[in-house]
């Protein structure tokens, strides 16, 4: 438990160490490490699969949150991207998007997403901000983003991120919405097993 600590402080609050507390509390739970594993790759295998099968050129899971309270407009809020597959040529973004600050344009997206389950973002008509800046910088003309869960002060979503002449069509639709309910469903069984404790949580 020391150490464990230990390692949380030093990694300062961020998602690495959201991601370190949430694989001692499945620990704890005596929720095997080939387990976790397991689930990581499952993940990846969901992101992978929607890349290939759309035409997308980066799928990647993100977190949103505001340091303590339900993220909403006003408030200072921060995304981080969990887990991510982008295609061959396509530089991955995880590392450098950790609680990077999103601007009021950015939030009212994700509340729509919140509220209706997905939202679009055209590159062209951002604002600018760190979204459309990491977005121009990787090409990036649309992205598609829905909603997989949220926890106490947390927001779970899926980025799918599309390239100039490529677009989400039906049968990509299709497929983002198959890949999606299985996110939904392990993101709901892992809240679940956890007894509805925010992971990650301070």
């Amino acid at each position: 438990m020391d150490l464990i600590n230990t390692a949380l402080a030093a990694l300062g609050g961020g998602t690495s160490a959201i991601v370190l507390k949430w694989l001692y509390q499945a620990w704890l739970r005596r929720t095997s490490f080939k387990s976790l594993l397991h689930q990581v790759d499952y993940v990846n295998s969901r992101l992978e699969i929607i890349d290939n099968k759309t035409g997308a050129v980066r799928a990647a899971i993100f977190v949103a949150h505001n340091g303590g309270g339900i993220p909403r407009l006003g408030n200072h809020i921060k995304t981080s991207i969990l887990y991510e597959h982008a295609m061959p040529n396509h530089k991955r973004l995880k590392n450098g998007w950790q609680d990077v600050p999103i601007t009021p344009e950015h939030t009212r997206m994700l509340i729509n997403m919140a509220t209706t389950g997905s939202a679009e973002c055209l590159v062209e008509g951002l604002g600018n901000g760190t979204l459309k800046d990491m977005y121009e910088v990787n090409k990036i003309v649309h992205s598609q983003m829905f909603w997989i869960g949220q926890e106490k002060t947390r927001w779970y979503y899926l980025s799918v991120q599309f390239a100039e002449g490529y677009v989400c069509d039906a049968n990509s639709r299709d497929v983002i919405r198959e890949e999606l309910s299985k996110l939904r469903k392990l993101f709901a069984g892992n809240y679940k097993r956890a007894g509805k404790e925010e992971i990650g949580n301070d």
